[in-house]
């Protein structure tokens, strides 16, 4: 678990509160992955050019980590209610099986699109079995291929489960988040101004402006936390 939700889920049945407050804060993030990811590698390619210049490998590196969070979230979000122990999961199915009798169609409709969630995220989840959360021998060797997931398929995953919490939303609270109204900007922000401010000084660097390696002194000189 990365990440806590605070506000008031008075009401929400005891029986599901704080598992809802849970998988909320766990879709935010996972959404908040999303929108970085799609806004550095996919809204514009001259943009993700730039980034690498600043960033080189690191960058890659980065692309690399949020795919795999983003698959590895997305499978734990449609765990079954126990894992094999009979230890309960934080998954979309515990918080289903939780809701109480007294809530009319709510557990009945949860059900058929948790139903159409797991369904399309079987491919995420046999890559969360055979590539991350255990090196498969054959996958590995390369004598068996992986099924392909497509990013259009995480997202629209991704849709079914943000819909799947606004029905508990609706239900309790007559009110629904807009989940693709977060920002990535606010998380990427800083990065892109250091990226772009290494890129100028550089050009200033070589027509002359400022001496080579002035950087190193000032770095090696008093630092202020000014950006």
């Amino acid at each position: 678990m990365r990440a806590k939700l605070h506000g008031d889920f008075s009401k929400y049945p005891s029986e599901i509160r704080d598992i809802f407050r849970a998988l909320k804060a766990e879709v935010l993030e996972v959404r908040s992955e999303w929108l970085v990811y799609h806004h550095l590698f996919m809204e514009d390619e001259q943009f993700t050019q730039v980034m690498s210049r600043g960033l080189g490998g690191v960058l890659g590196a980065l692309q690399n980590m949020l795919q795999t969070n983003l698959l590895l979230a997305i499978a734990r979000l449609v765990d079954p209610a126990t894992g094999i122990k009979g230890d309960k999961n934080l998954s979309l199915r515990n918080l289903c099986e939780e809701v109480p009798a007294n809530t009319g169609t709510l557990r009945k409709d949860a059900t058929k699109l948790l139903n159409k969630i797991g369904a399309a995220a079987g491919n995420v989840k046999f890559h969360r079995h055979k590539s991350i959360a255990h090196y498969d021998l054959e996958i590995s060797l390369e004598a068996k291929q992986l099924p392909s997931v497509t990013f259009r398929e995480i997202r629209r995953i991704l849709e079914q489960i943000e819909a799947f919490l606004n029905l508990f939303e609706r239900h309790f609270e007559n009110s629904e988040t807009l989940f693709t109204e977060l920002p990535a900007r606010e998380i990427t922000g800083r990065c892109e101004a250091t990226v772009l401010k290494a890129l100028a000084y550089d050009r200033l660097e070589a027509d002359g402006t400022i001496s080579k390696g002035e950087w190193k002194r000032r770095v090696n000189g008093p630092l202020t936390t000014e950006a």
